[in-house]
């Protein structure tokens, strides 16, 4: 489900993908700016903010 919601308005491969998600669930939801700096530097804070967000949504609410 959170891969399909990323996928909507972000391109990514399915392994960045993967490592997104996976990134998150090792943080409680958030993605560091060191993490995102070295494997997502295509992603904007915005973009970033969305996902945390849709995180929380899928996996904490």
């Amino acid at each position: 489900m959170l891969t399909n919601r990323i996928n909507s308005f972000i391109n990514l491969p399915d392994t960045k993908v993967d490592l997104l998600i996976k990134l998150l669930n090792q943080s409680k939801g958030k993605l560091s700016n060191k993490k995102r700096e070295n494997h997502f530097e295509e992603l904007t804070k915005e973009e970033v903010f969305i996902i945390e967000n849709n995180y929380k949504e899928i996996f904490i609410s």
